[in-house]
């Protein structure tokens, strides 16, 4: 079984950086952090945060990485660009994973976010 989990999650050191709250990224860091420990590790993180910066791939906790869409600030475009490629990020998770039961976890998404995963079930 594999779970995506898909958040405004970021790692400390970047909520620390960008002068972020730290109680909501707190929470879904330890959320994220239980949910892998649960799962035996077969937990894949996605950030839909729009922070504004590229931030690379990053550690969240003890080596386990995250995936972060593109952001634009362009008001219609930008979400427009960010859906298509969570899109994309969603239909290869499935194609790597296809032989196993898949969940998707979204916690705090865009609603362009929240109807590509359902399209992908549709689909």
């Amino acid at each position: 079984m594999k779970v995506l989990y898909v958040g405004n999650i970021l790692p400390m050191e970047i909520v620390n950086q960008l002068g972020l709250s730290v109680a909501g990224k707190k929470y879904e860091n330890s959320l994220a952090k239980a949910l892998d420990t649960i799962l035996n590790g077969n937990l894949d993180i996605v950030s839909v945060t729009s922070s504004g910066r590229n931030l690379g791939n990053y550690e969240l906790f003890a080596g386990k990485k995250y995936r972060q869409t593109v952001h634009i600030k362009l008001p219609i475009l930008g979400d427009v660009i960010r859906t298509i490629h969570f899109f994309s990020i969603l239909l290869w998770w499935s194609v790597l994973n296809i032989k196993q039961k898949k969940f998707v976890l979204i916690l705090n998404s865009p609603f362009g976010v929240c109807l590509s995963a359902l399209a992908m079930k549709v689909l």
